[in-house]
């Protein structure tokens, strides 16, 4: 009886034992099954593939060659670096526009925007970055461009194809606006966007949030990199003479006639003064006598029409457009200013006022696209 009670003893003892070493090895194989699962779905979330489908734009009006991208999960580590998780090309197609349509040229299979001076790293979508996705509420749209500081026209006529980029998304928006959840401009120069600059962004691209992305120095306290990461985002190019093209002009100006309101009926002529703080070299010596002389002849030979004298570098960017849209006849000097032949009625004639020995045809061929006629004058040597 004793050896019976003793052998069962053991057994119940023998089989408590294995019993809770089966349900630590448990315990330790679904510790093991968690933490995989943790890190390759959680991990791996930070950093999940990159869709790129890229358009090549070429004008053949004026021979200028742009394009932009659209990225799922794209990066932006400094000025000329971003970052794609494996990325995969979905499509990367060339075209041409003809009178405002699309003509397909060929396809490519570059990753980056034509033109856009970037370069990109390629990450594998296990790479632990610690990555925070910025999300908005719709596509983010960032513009690299190789310099602006405050000339008017260099800055416009890049950001012109940010416009463009929702007509040449046919298949995308059938040419209607983008629903951009943000804008931001990446200047290589770090230079501040002006008033002029940050209004007329805003008139292009009607969006809650426009800025300047400096991105000259993206590292935390202890000197690790931070980068932009964005869910959604357009990436353009660099252009150079997209305002000149009829087309875009025609598209501009039909934006500009929604957001302002019919012009007075009553005639004006505006002299656009130059600040002499800009450029000194081209100022009118004898503006004193051409203002007087406006003065004494404008009320006579054109007794309904009243004269204007401003200086733009003292208005909001609002004022300009409302003195802009009361214009029927504009004088100025030549310079990056007259990019805002634009805004002016239809049927504005604009005088423009150069050099004895400087011709350029520049903002001629912008006032003529937009609708307006064109004056050149050429002063003669004090």
């Amino acid at each position: 009886y004793q050896r019976r009670v003793h052998g069962t003893l053991s057994e119940c003892l023998f089989f408590f034992v294995m019993w809770k070493l089966v349900v630590v090895v448990c315990c330790v194989l679904l510790l093991i099954i968690l933490c995989y699962h943790a890190w390759s779905g959680v991990l791996l979330q930070r950093n999940p593939q990159s869709i790129v489908r890229c358009v090549s734009v070429f004008d053949p009006y004026t021979g200028d060659r742009s394009g932009y991208c659209k990225y799922t999960h794209i990066c932006v580590k400094n000025s000329s670096h971003v970052t794609l998780f494996d990325p995969t090309l979905e499509h990367f197609e060339m075209i041409e526009t003809t009178n405002g349509t699309r003509v397909h040229i060929s396809k490519g299979n570059s990753v980056l925007p034509v033109r856009s001076g970037l370069r990109v790293e390629v990450q594998p979508v296990s790479a632990n970055l610690g990555i925070r996705w910025l999300s908005f509420a719709g596509p983010v749209l960032i513009f690299w461009t190789i310099a602006f500081r405050g000339n008017l026209y260099h800055f416009a006529s890049k950001a012109v194809q940010l416009f463009n980029i929702p007509f040449w998304e046919e298949a995308a928006w059938k040419g209607g606006e983008a629903p951009w959840g943000a804008v931001f401009i990446v200047n290589r120069q770090a230079a501040t966007l002006n008033a002029w600059q940050a209004g007329f962004l805003q008139l292009l691209l009607p969006v809650h949030r426009v800025g300047l992305l400096d991105v000259r120095n993206l590292t935390g306290a202890q000197g690790e990199e931070q980068p932009l990461c964005f869910r959604n985002a357009y990436v353009a190019g660099d252009a150079r003479n997209l305002l000149t093209t009829p087309t875009n002009a025609a598209r501009l100006v039909a934006r500009v006639r929604t957001r302002f309101a019919p012009p007075p009926t009553a005639p004006s002529v505006t002299f656009l003064r130059r600040s002499t703080s800009i450029n000194t070299n081209r100022t009118l010596t004898n503006e004193l006598a051409v203002l007087s002389a406006l003065k004494a002849d404008v009320p006579a030979l054109w007794p309904q029409a009243t004269l204007a004298i401003v200086a733009f570098e003292r208005m909001t960017f609002q004022e300009q457009m409302l003195s802009l849209q009361a214009t029927t006849i504009l004088l100025t000097i030549h310079g990056s200013g007259l990019v805002n032949v634009i805004f002016l009625p239809q049927g504005s004639v604009v005088v423009e006022m150069m050099g004895p020995r400087f011709h350029y045809q520049l903002y001629g061929c912008i006032t003529v696209n937009s609708g307006h006629h064109h004056i050149m004058l050429h002063g003669r040597p004090p």
